[in-house]
């Protein structure tokens, strides 16, 4: 009998050598086309856009020295608001951005508004000019939540690197939700005074009320650096839960408050050489050698916040 196995398993071993290959090789090729899958529709989304984009609203928001980013709105699909009140909500939005976070000279986007169902995003694919594609679901006159959306958005662009597969990639999205807290706070003080338009100054008190809304969501835990240690593997693995993002983007808006230059060391989050892998000591190190030297008080205020110290 064992004679009789042993010579069962010679002679079965290497059909199921080969099978195992023709497995692996079958996930590859589906993996492969997925990955195509995925392209010819971030090129559809492209394509589309830029359709819609040929007979969009033209606007510009200063972004400082002069230079200014441009600013092109599509005209379908945003309900009871009209087209150009949505280009002036995002001018004034991408303006208050620019504040805090000036792009480097030659760098000024152009930047492709549509609305869409599904949740705002900024398009991995650029347009033929480099254009940066967003998609919000916000429409009709809910002002505050489309500056909520498009600041967030921005924030991706501003970053430079728009692939989802970034390392850390969950940080990147804790400090847009924060660039749009502390960005919608602003509006609410600066729509009091000087709104895209004169009968807008009462609206400044809904953006302020959003914010508060938002801010409630989630409590602050009294030590964010040993939150962090206890989320962090879910964090690195999943990067659009956005209660535990708002938890520390909450501290990054505290952060951005206290320090004038806090947002700009952000521009350089992606900027540079890659990390040489996927840990957040890694990413840390790697944002400070991308940073000027005047700017590297922001990923150093990140490793304070998070206990974590900068290695490659």
């Amino acid at each position: 009998m064992k004679q009789f196995i042993a010579m069962l398993v010679l002679f079965c071993w290497p059909v199921w050598l080969a099978a195992q290959d023709d497995t692996d090789s079958l996930r590859n090729r589906i993996t492969e086309l997925e990955n195509d899958n995925q392209r010819l529709r971030n090129l559809v989304s492209v394509l589309s856009c830029l359709n819609k984009a040929q007979n969009g609203i033209n606007a510009e928001a200063k972004i400082a020295d002069g230079r200014k980013a441009k600013i092109i709105v599509g005209k379908d699909d945003w309900g009871a608001a009209l087209p150009q009140d949505v280009a002036a909500l995002c001018v004034s939005t991408a303006e208050t951005v620019f504040q805090v976070i000036t792009p480097e000279a030659g760098q000024e986007p152009t930047i492709l508004v549509f609305h869409h169902d599904r949740a705002p995003m900024v398009v991995a694919q650029r347009g033929p000019n480099g254009e940066f594609l967003v998609l919000l679901n916000a429409r009709d006159r809910h002002w505050a939540q489309m500056a909520y959306q498009f600041s967030h958005e921005l924030g991706h662009v501003l970053c430079g690197n728009l692939s989802l597969d970034s390392p850390q990639h969950w940080f990147e999205e804790a400090f847009c939700e924060s660039l749009s807290l502390w960005t919608v706070e602003r509006m609410g003080v600066s729509w009091q005074t000087t709104p895209p338009y004169e009968n807008w100054k009462s609206y400044a008190v809904h953006l302020t009320d959003y914010i508060a809304k938002v801010r409630n969501r989630v409590t602050e835990p009294s030590a964010l650096e040993e939150w962090y240690q206890h989320h962090r593997h879910l964090l690195s693995q999943e990067a659009y839960d956005r209660d535990k993002n708002l938890v520390l983007a909450k501290r990054l808006a505290a952060a951005a408050q206290a320090e004038a230059n806090f947002y700009q060391s952000f521009y350089y989050l992606r900027k540079g050489s890659n990390p040489s892998n996927d840990s957040m000591e890694c990413l840390l190190a790697n944002w400070i050698d991308n940073c000027p030297e005047h700017l590297r008080s922001g990923p150093m205020k990140v490793c304070e916040i998070l206990n974590v110290t900068p290695q490659k």
